[in-house]
């Protein structure tokens, strides 16, 4: 699974902030995430940056890059709809990973049901007078 992550994320993420917000300094509207796949829990907690917010967890499977809970109506019964964030994420670590493993052990050949796991934060924003 690890080379897998490694080959999703190749071509999409940037990991230098710095570089990053140098790239998009003229663009009028931005919103840039942290991103840290496959987490674990030390993990999520070590990330300690004032200037971001912790959003949740989201799941994104591996063929069709997309989020299988809210776009399989398949996998419906994982995890209401309601139970999620209001930004459509999972806010326990270990309900994400629980869902997880029930995609893969419940529809082992579902085209949705191999997953990366991701821990997402939000950069604040910063307003300027």
């Amino acid at each position: 699974m690890r080379h897998k992550v490694h080959e999703f994320l190749a071509h999409d993420l940037f990991s230098d902030l710095s570089y990053l917000m140098k790239r998009v300094a003229n663009e009028p509207q931005i919103e840039i995430l942290a991103v840290l796949p496959e987490p674990t829990l030390v993990q999520v907690s070590q990330f300690n940056s004032p200037s971001f917010e912790f959003l949740g967890y989201e799941l994104i499977d591996t063929e069709n890059r997309i989020d299988p809970l809210l776009n399989c109506s398949t996998f419906m019964s994982l995890i209401p709809v309601e139970r999620l964030t209001n930004t459509g994420l999972i806010s326990d670590f270990n309900k994400a990973k629980q869902i997880q493993k029930e995609l893969t052990d419940r529809f082992p050949d579902h085209i949705h049901s191999e997953t990366v796991l991701f821990a997402l934060w939000r950069k604040k924003l910063q307003i300027s007078g």
